[in-house]
Order: C-alpha cells, then structure tokens, then sequence
C-alpha cells in the first residue's frame, strides 16, 4: 500500500473545506480577478444541496484510487458521510473522515514537536523545503488540525496600502505582516483599489521574503478593480511589506495594496 498521492491528498483537503464553507454559508472571495495570479471563476452557490455535491464528488474520486487499499481507508466514512447527507449536523459527520486521514497519515509520517496530527505530519514532509501542498484557511477554521505552516491565507491577505500622490511619489502605509499564528507566507501581489487614471505604474517595495528584506518591482498596467499585478516571482515565501523604494509613471489619486496570495481558489475543487 502507498501513501495517497499529493494531486489525490489536495482534491481531498480542497473538496472537504468547500463542503464546510458552503454548509456554513460563509463567502469565498469572487470578485478578485488577475488571469494567471488568482480567479475565482464563479461565485460559490451556498447552503446544504450545493455542499452535498462535494460529497458525491469526494466519494467517486475515492473509488477511482488505483490502489484499493487507500480506497479501503476512506471508502467507509465518505459513505457514511453521503449516507448521511440529509443530516443538518454535516460538518459533524467529516469526523471519520478526519480520522481516516490521519489514520493514513501516520502509516508514513512521523509526528514531531508541533505537529497537531498525522495528517499535520504528513503535509509538514511536503513541505519541508519549499511550500508544495498547503491546505486552504478554510480547512482549519472548520476542522483544526494542522499547523500554521500548513495553512494559506483563505482571501488576499493585505500587507500595506499605497496611496499615490504624483508621478513619482506616494504615501506608504503598513498594515501588517500575514498572522503566522494562522497561515503561512504565499506569493505576493499589488492590487488595483483605484486606478482608472494609470497607464502603467512600476512600484518598487521593500518586501520580506523567507525572512529577508529584498526589493522587489511591481507594474501595475491595469485599471480593471481588484486587478493583482504579480511581484518579481510566483514563489510561495513572502510574508510582509515594510517600506516603498521608488515609483513611476504614478497618477495622483491611485491607490494600491499589497496582498499575499492564496495558493489557489478551491470553488474549482
């Protein structure tokens, strides 16, 4: 038997906190648009009958596992759990399932000094070097579990705003750094808050990432709101912006904010 694969390991995870966050009724970000950086492609639909097609969904990829003894591991609590559908309690009913991972987990992991579960261990060998699969906010905010370097922001996280006062000066203000308490780093971007005026504004910014301070560039050539335009590199390291380095081409009255990513949307899963 082997250990569910990472693609297997993430539809899972992602399947089980869009089933939370629609049973809840709780609003996953739809209006944030950046083709290649981060799209919710349709607002989620919310309440029980939606939710319940992720279990369908999670139950079939469960029996098309080419190993049939991963299968076995969570055939029994994905039935119980679409047995149960009709149930109100639904977010109750992911407690076997919860527990099969974890039982999966700790066939192949090692539990150390942090770790809140099997499944916790098993995502922390993912990504003892670079972030390779992370779990989506809403995943811990409904089930718990894991660590804070396991998790990613659910929404673009702010780390400042930038308010621009001419061609080549604005005003900087921090916001402040992701909560590690909660999530890990992600990817960094400028978001568009009011640029109807700009043609292209490059702004260069202290930014830290793995715990460095760097500079990195940013040109924001879009007027469409909400509009990410990417940082240097798509790497999963950021944490925080301290400090504006220059500007260019800036029209008084635009403003930005710098966001952390999330690692992907899960409306998709």
């Amino acid at each position: 038997m082997a250990q569910i694969s990472t693609a297997n390991l993430k539809l899972f995870i992602d399947k089980m906190a869009r089933h939370a966050n629609q049973w809840d009724g709780a609003a996953v970000a739809s209006g944030v648009s950046a083709p290649g950086l981060y799209a919710e492609v349709d607002p989620l639909k919310y309440g029980l009958q939606p939710a319940n097609a992720q279990i369908a969904l999670l139950r079939t990829l469960v029996l098309t596992f080419a190993d049939l003894e991963q299968t076995a591991d969570f055939v029994a609590p994905v039935r119980d759990l679409y047995d149960g559908l009709p149930q109100v309690n639904a977010v109750r009913l992911w407690s076997g399932l919860l527990d099969a991972l974890d039982a999966h987990a700790a066939r192949y992991n090692a539990m150390i000094a942090g770790d809140r579960s099997p499944l916790d261990a098993l995502l922390r060998v993912l990504n003892v070097s670079t972030p390779t699969l992370r779990a989506h906010g809403d995943f811990n905010k409904y089930f718990g579990r894991l660590s804070p370097g396991n998790v990613f922001c659910a929404l673009p996280y702010t780390l400042a705003t930038i308010t621009v006062t001419g061609a080549t000066t604005a005003t900087f203000a921090h916001v402040a750094a992701i909560d590690a308490t909660l999530y890990s780093t992600g990817a960094i971007a400028l978001r568009n808050t009011k640029g109807e005026g700009l043609t292209s504004t490059t702004v260069t910014l202290t930014c830290v990432k793995s715990g460095v301070a760097q500079s990195a560039a940013f040109t924001q050539t879009h007027t469409t709101p909400d509009y990410l335009a990417a940082g240097p590199d798509a790497d999963l390291l950021y944490s925080d912006c301290t400090g504006l380095i220059s500007i260019s081409g800036g029209n008084t009255g635009d403003t930005f904010s710098v966001v952390i990513l999330p690692d992907r949307p899960i409306n998709g899963a």
